[in-house]
């Protein structure tokens, strides 16, 4: 059987506009940056520690660790839509039913269990997967507009959610989100995240070939393991702050409404580092906008562990974000220029592991530590380390390519340089 024509994209940037939509409302902005708005009263209700409630996003994030590669295995063979479909549909549902649990640990630990099995469907390796096809030489910029849906989400989702819950209460709020999570994100992968076989077809489009390492190749590689622990830290130091915000913000004297602005203001700090980032890589390469913006991050860390005070604190929320920010562009770019296109989707997606399961570890020795210690400021400042040896990593890493100053050519292949062709 011949195998179907190409179905044509005549505008590239309706797929980063699908990638902006998919991480608007995929698993990320809501479930694991906003929804300690609505656990916080849950938790309070039920009788549950900061550790408990802590695990739920923990869990969460676990469990996509563990079908990451799957899911990159499933974009390789079926495209992304029918992944994001799925996920879309299913996920939403499962978050739904946490407003219908009774207070019982192990019910919630099961629906914590299912967000991240059909969350997984959600991730942003999903929805970036795509990207490449159509942007070489402009790629940066099309993965920095892509993903600032993550960081319009960390702003929108927790204003939203603690509307809701003034409005609703924490369960119907559960309720209520999940019904808008559902809406848009089956619209948007229904509409606009392309087929398997899209190619663009108008003059600006820029397509890369199917070029680079195999799957097995890239897993034998030690730089590529040195990466993953890289963007393990970055997860485990923006999930761990980010779920515990609430809590550390309360430590700090800010009031409930200066909290709900210190929630947004990690979003603000990630668009700004997406949109200033992948301009910063296109023309300086990774290593200039690593150490700018997760060294913000370490910073913003100690302006937490050290209380100096709510407006510090606000700014420290803010670097943290603006490190989620770069690393949501540093990640794809780098496993593009390094290891290709060829599996490009069980690459992106293994690394997302990486991310998940420092986003399972953060919250984790947060929620205990602070138990243990009775303060956030000893975790804090143990976080801040480990931003710079994420830094250091990146650094030694980057592509050699990727270091030239200035504007560079496309490439057509991850190891090599050659001329723009458009």
């Amino acid at each position: 059987m011949n195998a179907s024509p190409p179905a044509p994209i005549r505008n590239p940037w309706s797929v980063v506009l699908s990638c902006f939509l998919g991480l608007l409302f995929c698993i990320s902005p809501f479930f694991q940056y906003s929804s300690g708005v609505i656990l916080a009263p849950m938790a309070r209700e039920f009788g549950w520690s900061h550790g408990q409630f802590a695990m739920a996003p923990a869990l969460a994030s676990l469990t996509v660790a563990l079908l990451a590669p799957f899911v990159g295995w499933w974009i390789d063979r079926r495209g992304a839509r029918i992944v994001a479909l799925t996920g879309s549909i299913a996920m939403p549902l499962a978050i739904m039913s946490f407003g219908l649990i009774p207070a019982d640990f192990r019910i919630f630990i099961l629906v914590a269990v299912l967000v991240g099995i059909f969350g997984a469907a959600t991730l942003p390796s999903v929805y970036l997967y795509s990207l490449p096809k159509f942007f070489d030489r402009r790629l940066g910029l099309a993965i920095s507009l892509g993903v600032i849906g993550l960081g319009v989400g960390q702003i929108v989702m927790p204003q939203l959610s603690a509307a809701v819950v003034g409005s609703y209460g924490w369960r119907g709020a559960w309720i209520v989100m999940g019904g808008i999570i559902l809406l848009a994100g089956v619209a948007n992968a229904a509409l606009l995240v392309p087929r398997r076989n899209a190619a663009p077809v108008s003059a600006g489009a820029e397509a890369a070939p199917l070029d680079g390492m195999l799957f097995g190749e890239v897993l034998r590689t030690p730089g590529y393991w040195m990466l993953a622990l890289a963007f393990f830290l970055i997860a485990m130091v923006t999930n761990g702050t980010a779920v515990h915000l609430v809590g550390v913000l309360e430590t700090r004297g800010l009031s409930p409404q200066q909290t709900v602005i210190a929630l947004s203001a990690i979003g603000i700090g990630s668009i700004t580092a997406r949109l200033a980032s992948g301009v910063l890589i296109d023309w300086f390469g990774v290593r200039f906008p690593a150490i700018l913006f997760l060294g913000g991050q370490a910073l913003g860390c100690v302006l937490l562990g050290l209380n100096f005070g709510s407006a510090t604190a606000i700014l420290g929320v803010m670097l943290i974000g603006g490190g989620l920010g770069a690393e949501s562009d540093i990640m794809p770019y780098v496993l593009r220029r390094k290891f290709g296109m060829r599996a490009f989707g069980r690459v992106n997606s293994f690394s997302f592991s990486a991310l998940a399961m420092g986003s399972t570890i953060g919250p984790t020795a947060v929620g205990f530590s602070a138990d243990w210690t009775g303060g956030y400021s000893t975790v804090l400042l143990g976080f801040a380390v480990a931003a710079v040896v994420a830094i250091a990593l990146i650094c030694l890493l980057a592509p050699p390519h990727l270091r030239t100053r200035g504007p560079r050519p496309d490439t057509a292949s991850p190891m090599a340089v050659h001329p723009a062709n458009n």
